[in-house]
C-alpha cells in the first residue's frame, strides 16, 4: 500500500484476465483496472496495482461476488 494505491493479487481458476471494479462509493464502483491474463506459470496468479485512489477503497472482482475495502497509508503531509 501506498498514500494513493494498492496492489491487489488475485489467483485464477486457469489462466486469463481478471477485472476490478472500484470507487469510494461502494455502491458505485465506476472505476475499473484489468490484468490482461494471469499464467499457469506463476500459478495462475497476478498483482493488478489500483494509482491514483482515494482513501476508504472498496473494489469488487468481476464475475465473482468477492468484494471488499482497503484503506491506503496516510500521507506524510497530513501529519
Amino acid at each position: 500500500p501506498a498514500a494513493d494505491s494498492m496492489s491487489l493479487w488475485l489467483r485464477t481458476a486457469r489462466p486469463g484476465k481478471f477485472v476490478v471494479f472500484y470507487g469510494t462509493d461502494k455502491n458505485d464502483l465506476s472505476k475499473t483496472a484489468t490484468l490482461k491474463s494471469t499464467s499457469i506459470n506463476r500459478d495462475n496468479t497476478g498483482i493488478l496495482t489500483l494509482s491514483g485512489l482515494q482513501p476508504n477503497t472498496h473494489y469488487r472482482i468481476a464475475d465473482h461476488q468477492l468484494d471488499g475495502s482497503f484503506r491506503t497509508l496516510p500521507r506524510s503531509a497530513d501529519f
